[in-house]
């Protein structure tokens, strides 16, 4: 009879996507948390995490459909009871579940949902790995025991030594490898030249007396870099430098061909005995690695297939090794029965255990327990595992890690959960979703800064031409064009720009117009002493920022002694401007706010509040902080721009007595940054229509206090922003003359206002443009010159109108240009004509210029040789 204390009832379900990291570094890669919770029989909670790293063709995901199929499973696992009295029913429980997530999988790619064979494998291992982490905690065994243990150590060796700059650094890195390892692993890098000096580098390296491992293994892992032509070149001339002594005898070469191209990992597998010298049946010093799919008929296709069954009559063996990922292979239990079949296909072939690069702690836990479930695997290729040579079986229950939540919570993408976490509100608000962040995120964190002026110059029938990210001039044709560089404009004068970068300068024009400003001082950099004196002389509580800051980067206030003064100077010290000037004045008590002139007029202002996250009495700190990083994500001003658990965050969640994992109380607030800038996380919430005339007269004092500025944010600290200024302590501490033009379009909380429109329009009156009526819709011929030809460049672009929902095409005019004609929504096309100026990694676009055409009613957005129609230019 099952003991019922064993019984599992799943009664919460959580999903993350999220951007991981390789080293330390944001990559592209993207990867799936899965964390499930559940309610013994006895009233006991365990939890259960599992990493899915998704690898689009190589793990046949898709990031939209994979999340889609993803919420699917986790609804479906929401309230389900899993059986857990022993290992052998717990495991066959997980079993079951599996089943019919692979058959839901089966379904979608059947219904066109999916378009990849074997689809989800990557998204269907994160789901496998959290069941199993699950049932083993609730049996207080490791999650090797519930995969059968047969084994009690295993090997392990890091990753690739990527390429360094240096020849120097290179050889630095591989000493440090090779003193523990028996095997000196590689990246390998683009061409056959290219590998070839890496191999012969790391060889000398081992022959060197500070290395002593002459004649140690080499592994280079290619990552598809070749073509089927040059892999069988770089075989041959590995063979020859072997046998000339200038390589070692055994060599490793992985994955030397695109996933497309492995069914020719055979020949070059007998391509590499043939050049050795050495009969086939004898054994080889060349070993081509291959992964999981040379051995799956299911994804290794359909000439991988051909080829496998011409083997059989022609001599043709599978490649000498194999390494097995569980993300391609589609989970754990996969991987085993893998390996199984590996093994028995060719028992000399050596099998490794490894992972896609970019995972967490997660992934590497995972490894070490699989491993244990794999007596025929040589070793685990681990680059956070290899801290040890050996690994000795894991005795912890379950994976032994939790939640990476330190991995998570700045680089969440989406997050799933049942019940799902409160999103903070500000006074019953919602945060705001802004539909064009679709086509605004490709244009990076400050995209809406550049583009959003010549989004609304474009509307108003003028034609442009943009230099790069930030510049662009806009033209009717006629009359002398406007250069704009982000949110500066030709309405405000370079000296009133510089005027206002300089905080002193600003302060003392500031307070002969009349208007709050808090008492303050400048000391030159490291004038420590001079700034403790004055400190004694206005007293606590202080505020110290750069002189010439931007960002809040080193800005510490409401600092109350002498202790927090220190702290603030170090803080400024370590800062990115701890090499400049600096400024201490007395700290205004109140909030900080935000407000835009344009003109005599106010048209925008927030309140800023620093980075927080409220309590639901459920949900983490980490939780409730992904959610809400995930609902900035869309907002156009704000998706680049996360809530950061960096030192600041710690130091305020310790200070609390919290951290990460602790769960707050409902609608209590934890505070996450210092700092009120939008740039480290805060909060921007509108509150224009409730400002009192007192408050906006004073800023519009304060913009024509500085001759020639006519564009400006001002940064004003308030206690109240519904009272008149007399009846409460302010202080202006800052005119920004480069104010994001985003901030107050897009607030996260309240009305956006427009900013970009009402700026244009200024212009445009005030240096007499003929324009047209404002146009919801365009149509856009975009001429992009610079080099822009055989790089990629036409596909990527389409890639992006389709994805913008455009119609038009995109072609080669000679070897230096591009024409692009596209015709939509006016907010997608225009922001086509703002990331036609950055192109792909290989392409240097120079300008773009862009006009008005009549509109080619065509369908679909395609890449042609001839333009399908003749343009008419409407002006």
């Amino acid at each position: 009879m099952e003991d019922p204390g064993r019984a599992l009832t799943v009664t919460r379900v959580q999903a993350t996507a999220f951007q991981a990291r390789a080293g330390g570094k944001k990559s592209n890669a993207l990867n799936h948390l899965v964390k499930l919770t559940a309610t013994t029989g006895d009233g006991r909670q365990v939890t259960g995490v599992g990493e899915g790293q998704l690898r689009t063709a190589a793990t046949g995901d898709r990031s939209e459909a994979s999340w889609e199929f993803l919420e699917e499973c986790l609804r479906r696992l929401h309230g389900r009871g899993i059986s857990a009295a022993d290992p052998a029913t717990a495991a066959d429980a997980v079993r079951r579940q599996m089943s019919e997530f692979h058959t839901l999988a089966e379904e979608h790619r059947t219904e066109g949902k999916i378009d990849l064979a074997v689809p989800y494998r990557g998204t269907l291992l994160g789901l496998e790995v959290a069941l199993l982490d699950l049932t083993a905690r609730a049996l207080e065994i490791p999650l090797a025991e519930l995969l059968g243990t047969r084994r009690s150590s295993i090997a392990a060796h890091p990753t690739g030594v990527p390429a360094q700059e240096s020849t120097k650094a290179l050889r630095g890195r591989l000493q440090e490898q090779d003193t523990a390892f028996p095997v000196t692993h590689l990246s390998g890098l683009g061409t056959v030249q290219e590998n070839l000096d890496l191999l012969t580098t790391a060889a000398e390296t081992n022959r060197s007396d500070e290395v002593g491992a002459a004649g140690q293994a080499l592994w280079i892992n290619l990552q598809g870099a070749l073509d089927t032509k040059d892999a069988s070149a770089f075989v041959k001339a590995v063979a020859r430098l072997s046998k000339a002594g200038t390589l070692p005898r055994e060599i490793f070469i992985e994955q030397p061909v695109a996933i497309r191209d492995r069914y020719y990992l055979p020949l070059l597998q007998r391509t590499a005995d043939k050049a050795a010298g050495i009969l086939p049946r004898s054994g080889s010093d060349i070993h081509i690695v291959s992964d999981q799919g040379a051995w799956n008929v299911r994804t290794a296709g359909r000439r991988a297939r051909l080829v496998a069954r011409l083997g059989r009559f022609g001599g043709l063996r599978p490649p000498r090794a194999a390494h097995i990922k569980p993300a391609q292979a589609g989970g754990l239990v996969a991987s085993i029965e893998m390996s199984e079949r590996v093994h028995k296909s060719s028992p000399q072939a050596r099998i490794y255990l490894g992972a896609f690069g970019a995972a967490t702690d997660v992934t590497a836990a995972t490894l070490r327990h699989l491993g244990m479930a794999m007596p025929h695997v040589d070793a685990l290729v681990d680059a956070t595992l290899a801290s040890e040579p050996t690994l000795e079986a894991p005795t912890e229950p379950g994976l032994g890690v939790n939640v990476p939540y330190s991995d998570l919570v700045g680089d969440a993408l989406n997050t799933f959960s049942i019940p799902e976490p409160t999103v903070a509100t500000h006074e019953g608000k919602s945060p705001n979703v802004y539909p064009e962040v679709t086509y605004l995120q490709p244009l990076g964190s400050n995209g809406t800064k550049g583009h959003l002026l010549e989004r609304e110059a474009l509307m108003l029938g003028l034609s442009t031409v943009r230099y790069n990210k930030g510049a662009f001039v806009a033209s009717d044709g006629t009359r002398e064009p406007l250069s704009f560089k982000w949110s500066r404009s030709p309405l405000s004068s370079a000296v009133s720009l510089a005027l206002c970068t300089h905080k002193e300068a600003t302060r003392l024009r500031l307070r002969r117009a009349g208007v709050p400003v808090p008492k303050g001082n400048t000391f030159a950099e490291g004038d420590f002493d001079g700034a403790r004196e004055f400190v004694r002389r206005i007293g606590y509580p202080v505020v110290v920022k750069p002189a010439m800051g931007v960002r809040g980067i080193g800005v510490v206030a409401d600092i109350r002694d002498d202790e927090a003064l220190e702290q603030a100077f170090h803080q400024l010290s370590a800062s990115t401007l701890g090499n400049s000037d600096f400024i201490v004045e007395q700290h205004v008590p109140g909030r900080d706010y935000r407000i835009v002139v344009i003109g005599d007029e106010v048209i925008g202002a927030i309140l800023r509040e620093p980075g927080s996250v409220t309590g639901d009495g459920e949900s983490t700190v980490a939780e409730l902080m992904i959610a809400k990083n995930v609902a900035r994500r869309g907002n156009p001003h704000l998706w680049g721009r996360p809530i950061k658990y960096d030192e600041t965050a710690r130091f305020l969640l310790d200070r609390a007595g919290m951290s990460l994992h602790s769960v707050p109380e409902k609608d209590q607030k934890v505070l996450l940054s210092g700092s009120c800038s939008l740039s480290q996380g805060g909060d921007s919430i509108d509150v224009l229509d409730e400002m009192h005339p007192s408050i906006k007269e004073a800023c519009v004092r304060a913009v024509k206090a500085v001759p020639g500025l006519a564009f400006c944010g001002v940064d004003f600290l308030l206690e109240d922003h519904t009272k008149p200024l007399e009846e409460q302590h302010s202080g202006i501490c800052e005119l920004n003359a480069h104010a994001a033009i985003g901030n107050c379009e897009y607030p996260l909380y309240g009305e956006g206002r427009e900013v970009a429109r009402t700026l244009i329009n200024e212009c445009v009156s005030r240096y007499d443009l003929a324009t047209t009526q404002r146009q919801d819709s365009l149509a856009l011929r975009m001429l992009v010159r610079g080099r822009v030809t055989n790089v990629g460049y036409r596909a990527w672009l389409q890639r992006h109108a389709q994805q913008f929902g455009l119609t038009g095409w995109v072609r080669n005019v000679h070897e230096r240009m591009v024409e692009i004609v596209a015709e939509g929504d006016a907010e997608p096309v225009t922001a086509l004509a703002a990331l036609a100026v950055l192109g792909p990694r290989a392409a240097v676009p120079t300008d773009v210029t862009t006009t008005h055409i009549e509109p080619p009613r065509l369908e679909g957005f395609e890449s042609v040789s001839e333009a399908p129609k003749e343009i008419t230019h409407v002006r």
